[in-house]
């Protein structure tokens, strides 16, 4: 997991903590952060697909630069 994504989870505690502080109910806390919490459970979910995906990308462009170095001469 990477930097950006794994200390989101930390955050969330913080900002649900602060809102609590603050004197807002669990309820209406629960409501501010469930829009957080479903963008973070999808980006866990999109990088199992996007790894895969920019490999093989990856894999077709260094074959399509070799292949126009090997047939440009």
């Amino acid at each position: 997991m990477n930097i950006l994504l794994g200390s989101v989870p930390s955050s969330l505690k913080e900002r649900r903590l602060s809102f609590i502080n603050s004197g807002i109910s669990t309820e209406e806390v629960d409501k501010k952060l469930l829009f957080d919490s479903i963008t973070v459970d999808l980006m866990k979910k999109w990088r199992v697909v996007h790894l895969p995906i920019t490999l093989l990308l990856g894999l077709l462009t260094i074959m399509h630069i070799i292949t126009i170095l090997m047939f440009s001469k």
